[in-house]
């Protein structure tokens, strides 16, 4: 009988020795419940929302860097938003003196993009690697030349600049405009630069407009006042 009870114990030792094995087993085996990453939030330098208004005043930029303030005016403004191609497009409104006409731009916000609804970037607060436009200017007279190779590209990553509606932290989508060397013009820069420069939770700051070839002289929209939601 005794060693009836030890086998017994033995026994039920054993079999609770399994289950504490299997219980432990079961334990490492179960995974972790993983833990959902937050979504990333890029900042807002576009500012597209309905209402939202920005006036520019245009001022000379002469070759030795000096400022001339022209007291012409033009302004933007977002109008409202739409639908294309089932995604939300915002109606942006620009004067333009330059040209003489009213631009309208459809722009939208993807994650840290601003794009056009013929789906070109024109602003990016992070990818400051990728050049986004490569192309040729061709004067097509009697034996086609090359004018310039322009490329662009995100620069000049949180620069500081100050306008008439104040001092902004700002970045550029810049736009290198570079002539062969039989195109060169003496005292003329080569290459040439034209930005487009936005601030966190402002919108557009600073805009160069395109220039003669000729003159080293540029234009630049410059922010007076705006109002932004």
């Amino acid at each position: 009988m005794k060693r009836s009870l030890a086998y017994s114990v033995l026994v039920i030792a054993m079999a609770f020795t399994a289950a504490c094995k299997k219980k432990k087993n079961e334990t490492a085996e179960t995974p972790a419940p993983e833990e959902t990453p937050a979504p990333v939030v890029y900042p807002d330098y576009s500012k597209l929302k309905a209402g939202n208004y920005w006036i520019y005043g245009r001022f000379q930029v002469n070759r030795d860097n000096s400022v001339t303030d022209l007291h012409q005016y033009d302004s933007s403004y977002v109008e409202k938003d739409t639908l294309i191609r089932n995604q939300v497009y915002y109606k942006l409104h620009k004067k333009d003196l330059l040209i003489g006409m009213n631009i309208v731009l459809y722009l939208r916000d993807s994650l840290n993009y601003i794009v056009s609804s013929n789906g070109k970037i024109i602003f990016s607060s992070e990818d400051f690697t990728t050049v986004f436009d490569d192309f040729y200017i061709v004067d097509m007279g009697n034996v086609p030349d090359t004018l310039y190779r322009v490329t662009a590209k995100m620069s000049d990553k949180d620069l500081i600049v100050t306008v008439p509606a104040g001092t902004f932290e700002t970045s550029s989508m810049q736009s290198t405009f570079t002539s062969p060397p039989s195109r060169s013009v003496p005292g003329v820069p080569n290459p040439r630069f034209l930005n487009m420069r936005y601030a966190k939770n402002k919108g557009l700051v600073v805009e160069t407009e395109y220039f003669y070839a000729g003159s080293p002289i540029i234009i630049e929209r410059r922010l007076i006042r705006y109002h932004v939601n």
